[in-house]
This record gives C-alpha cells, structure tokens and sequence, in this order.
C-alpha cells in the first residue's frame, strides 16, 4: 500500500502469489522426501538386522575374513 492506503502500481500481486505457491509446494516436497529418507533408513536398518541374525550370511563373512 502506498501513503493514500492504494495498493502499489509497481508490485504484481499475481507474482507474489505464485512465489507464496512455489515456496509452499518446495516446502511440501522436501517434507516428503525427508519422509521418504527416514522410511529408508529404518528398512535399511531392518535388512542389515537381518543379515547380521542370517547364519548363512555369518558364515559367508567368516569365510572372506579367513581369506583376506
């Protein structure tokens, strides 16, 4: 607004409302993505848990330790 309370001839009021649009949607995405990361990370978790407890897996690795 300028001093006469008229909205500002030089300012795109479009404009302004996609930047507001873009930033919320950039926003989103990267909450999905960190989503996303942590379901990642905890199946990763999970997987190796699971070849840790795998005796077939135990033994594999004892083998390549014996020939390195």
């Amino acid at each position: 607004m300028d001093s006469e309370g008229f909205p500002r001839a030089d300012l795109d009021f479009g404009e302004l409302a996609d930047y507001r649009n873009t930033k919320r949607r950039l926003n989103e995405l990267n909450n999905d993505h960190l989503a996303l990361m942590k379901n990642i990370e905890s199946k990763l978790y999970l997987l190796h848990e699971q070849k840790r407890n795998d005796p077939a897996f135990k033994s594999a690795m004892e083998a390549e330790e014996k020939r390195a």
